[in-house]
């Protein structure tokens, strides 16, 4: 073992070199230095090679990295100085010094390898454990196509939601694959076909069809037919009413109720043209024909032929009866015909046409009660034993020898015993009523076409008759112009409700399901006029039960009619409504007037 004078020296060695800094000198007391230092003991400093003292008061003083000297060199100087500190010393052992493969694991400090010590492709996949690079070792965007195998990236490695429409290839060949698509992601990206026009055809099929059928209502698939044969199909109803007969819904109704009908002759009640068998449809009365008196076809009001009175001999008698006293009963009396003029034949001696009354064959026919034609627009009247014995006036304005048909009435309102009486043309009362009038009962027979003139002269009628008839009771009210009769007379009298608006709701039809959308097909008529579908009559749906309605997105008229009797078709846009599951439709009506403009409804078509 070797033996040493002194102290040991140490098993380990440390070996440094001392850092220098050669300064360029100038004219000046203050350099800086390379290094920090505490003190200006930590340097050795040589000016031409010989150490300078430190300390206050000394050659130099240093802290930081500012140097001072006491005295100021010149530019000939040469300056430089030796860091004596350890910790300014950092070069322990110089790379030249160390042998390959000397430095092993253990003498690297943990996390003293940085990425700056490692050259560039230095760590290869045999460097790697496996499982050893995680996610947060991975920088973003540094794995690029040439560092991923073919067929290493799996469905499991793509997260959801990130194979968006731009990574996707424009054309894919799915021809061998079978492809899922939840429905909502087809409808999303699919507009959807409106069948409301192929609906609205079928159910103009349905409507023809339940017409047909004389069904009130019809269920189909997503469908309701809706029709007026009863009240079945009407939920409520303001100002309207559906009529039985015509099996439809207005606002403007009519209701038929009997009357006292005591004669009525029509047009077309026997035989047909060249008949003279003449019947009073009440049964009460024999009507006898004189002269050629006879069914025509050559002219009619109603029907195909009416009563032809020649001007020469012809007329109708009928024996002498109560019904013809104006004051038989307290209801009133109408006395009414359908007279047309073919010419002034056959006249009495006044210009007279004789149209109907009591009176005799001969002299000046009384006791009499008859009313004449005077002239173009005056009527005469004359009456034997009431008061006044007449009422004589005119129809200003009116022509009733234009060759035209017209309606002729008289009317007596009873008023107990004290009544009124006046006479009308087409409506339109004579200018000369009697306020007060009291009746006398005449004993004569009952004549149609013939009449005495006060002179002895004896007149005759020249023309057609379509229809007369005697009711007691005042079909018209005195002073109020009215609509004459648009039918042949019956035993019934229509009363009109002339309702201006009015509005339908129908049942409700129960669906399974809520619907949001409805359309459908209006079936109607303009019963007189035209109607502004939209304005005059709008439809409405509702899918809650009539909670909420909405009018009906558009109207289209239909061609041609549904029918020879003039009812019309209309197709309803199909209508967003409020969700509901009970589906009702609501007619409004407007302008409605019986005498202008009305519009009946025949039925609906329902599509849901």
């Amino acid at each position: 073992m070797a033996s040493y004078i002194g102290t040991k020296p140490a098993d380990t060695v440390n070996y440094k070199s001392l850092q220098s800094q050669h300064f360029t000198t100038s004219a000046t007391t203050s350099y800086t230095l390379d290094k920090s230092i505490t003190n200006e003991n930590a340097i050795a400093l040589f000016i031409n090679n010989v150490r300078q003292q430190p300390g206050t008061g000394k050659a130099y003083t240093a802290s930081g990295t500012t140097l001072t000297l006491s005295t100021a060199t010149t530019s000939s100087d040469v300056m430089w100085c030796l860091f004596l500190d350890d910790t300014q010393n950092t070069d322990l052992v110089q790379n030249a010094n160390i042998e390959d493969n000397a430095v092993t694991t253990a003498k690297i400090t943990n996390a003293n390898i940085t990425t700056a010590k490692l050259a560039a492709d230095a760590v290869d996949g045999t460097k790697l454990a496996d499982d050893a690079i995680n996610s947060e070792h991975i920088t973003d965007g540094s794995i690029d196509t040439a560092h991923v195998a073919d067929n290493q990236i799996t469905t499991a490695k793509i997260l959801d939601a990130n194979v968006t429409a731009d990574k996707l290839a424009s054309t894919l060949n799915l021809s061998s694959k079978t492809v899922t698509l939840p429905a909502a992601s087809v409808t999303a990206h699919v507009t959807p076909t409106d069948l409301s026009e192929l609906e609205q055809d079928i159910m103009i099929l349905g409507l023809h069809t339940a017409t047909a059928r004389n069904s009130s209502e019809t269920d189909l698939s997503s469908s309701h037919i809706i029709r007026f044969e009863d009240d079945s199909q009407i939920a409520s109803e303001t100002t309207g009413d559906r009529n039985a007969t015509s099996e439809c819904w207005s606002s403007v109704s009519s209701t038929e109720t009997s009357i006292p009908v005591k004669l009525l002759i029509n047009g077309d009640t026997n035989g047909g043209h060249g008949s003279a068998t003449f019947t009073d449809e009440i049964g009460t009365h024999s009507i006898s024909g004189e002269g050629n008196t006879q069914y025509t076809n050559a002219a009619a009001k109603f029907g195909s032929t009416s009563i032809i009175f020649d001007g020469n001999g012809d007329y109708l008698e009928i024996a002498d009866h109560n019904d013809f006293d104006y004051a038989n009963d307290s209801n009133g009396f109408t006395a009414e015909m359908w007279f047309k003029q073919i010419s002034t034949t056959g006249e009495d001696g006044y210009g007279n046409m004789p149209l109907f009354g009591q009176s005799g064959n001969s002299s000046n026919g009384n006791p009499r009660n008859f009313v004449w034609r005077h002239d173009d627009e005056s009527y005469s009247h004359y009456h034997q034993g009431a008061s006044p014995d007449g009422v004589s006036g005119d129809f200003t304005g009116q022509d009733m020898e234009d060759g035209n048909w017209h309606h002729f009435a008289l009317v007596y309102e009873h008023n107990s015993g004290n009544g009124k009486l006046n006479f009308a043309l087409n409506g339109e009362w004579g200018d000369n009523p009697a306020s007060t009038y009291t009746t006398a009962n005449i004993a004569n027979t009952f004549k149609i076409g013939r009449a005495q003139a006060s002179s002895g002269a004896t007149g005759y009628a020249n023309m057609y008759m379509d229809g007369f008839r005697i009711t007691h009771k005042s079909l018209y009210t005195i002073g109020t112009n009215f609509t004459a009769p648009t039918a042949k007379f019956g035993t019934t009298e229509t009363t009109i409700a002339d309702n201006a608006t009015g509005t339908l709701i129908t049942t409700a039809q129960t669906v399974g399901s809520a619907k949001t959308s409805v359309s459908g097909v209006l079936m109607y008529k303009d019963a007189v006029g035209t109607n502004t579908i939209g304005t005059d009559l709008k439809i409405y749906f509702s899918a809650n039960n009539g909670t909420n309605f909405t009018e009906a997105a558009s109207y289209t008229a239909l061609t041609p009619t549904f029918n020879n009797a003039g009812v019309k078709m209309v197709k309803l846009g199909a209508t967003t409504v409020t969700s509901g599951t009970q589906i009702k439709v609501k007619a409004v009506f407007a302008n409605q007037a019986h005498a202008s403009k009305y519009a009946e409804i025949y039925g609906f078509g329902v599509n849901y």
